[in-house]
């Protein structure tokens, strides 16, 4: 069996080097990429093309107005299921009691019946825009994940502005946002990370402390409790798969 090796950023030129490397000597590749848009480069590796090329027949599309393209997203969403499951069954191999979950698989941005090898749904919600709370997509998030018969948790982070951002959020803000995830049966925690020097912000430490207390002052009125819905909202895959521009372009996924 090849050695398996995954590249954590396939945006970069130096990895699609990597990947051409690896693929030369035989290895089995696996990329992954934040960046939304077809122009990931090392998704365009020709060990990644002849891939697609020996499963399909053809030449991967480069166009959305191509016919085989919304076969080409269900490539993308399979290679990516494929991916979780093999890490999954790996981690219950060594230890079949740890809980496993991938950062926004199956939430809005992927609306499918979690799989039996998914144990929770988790995600970080983008934050940012003109206000310094993100509670209407919290919301927005917990108000679906809380239709899908899993447990779920959501980050919210300390940051003001997601993670690109070191300003503290006020903690009003991260109260009211830790409120709306408790309100949809969900479980909270804060995204924080640290100084380039090694360092965590005390002032930070404790907005988090005080957060956290908030919070569990209400979890005795959390456990066991099932949020009721009260409208329906169709969000279907069909829908919204056939209207990006890869499985992995997330501003169209809600109108």
């Amino acid at each position: 069996m090849a050695t398996k090796v995954l590249i954590m950023d396939g945006v970069q030129k130096n990895t699609l080097a990597a990947i051409r490397t690896l693929g030369k000597k035989q290895y089995h590749v696996g990329v992954i990429s934040s960046y939304r848009k077809l122009l990931t480069l090392g998704f365009y590796s020709k060990y990644c093309k002849e891939k697609f090329k020996k499963e399909f027949g053809r030449e991967i599309p480069k166009k959305k107005s191509d016919p085989f393209w919304i076969e080409y997203l269900k490539w993308q969403r399979k290679v990516v299921d494929n991916f979780e499951k093999r890490i999954s069954d790996s981690i219950k191999g060594i230890n079949p009691e740890i809980l496993v979950g991938f950062n926004y698989s199956h939430t809005l941005r992927k609306p499918e019946t979690p799989p039996s090898y998914i144990d929770y749904i988790t995600l970080d919600v983008a934050e940012g825009g003109r206000t310094a709370s993100n509670i209407l997509s919290i919301s927005q998030e917990c108000r679906y994940l809380s239709t899908l018969n899993k447990p779920f948790d959501v980050m919210n982070t300390r940051f003001l502005y997601w993670w690109s951002d070191w300003r503290l959020k006020p903690v009003e803000s991260l109260k009211q946002e830790c409120a709306t995830i408790l309100a949809n049966g969900g479980r909270c925690f804060i995204g924080d990370k640290f100084y380039p020097e090694g360092i965590l912000e005390k002032k930070v430490m404790e907005a988090v402390g005080e957060v956290f207390t908030f919070v569990k002052e209400r979890e005795e009125f959390c456990k066991e409790a099932i949020p009721v819905p009260y409208i329906g909202i169709l969000h279907s895959s069909s829908t919204c798969y056939n209207q990006l521009i890869s499985s992995f372009d997330f501003a169209l996924v809600i109108l």
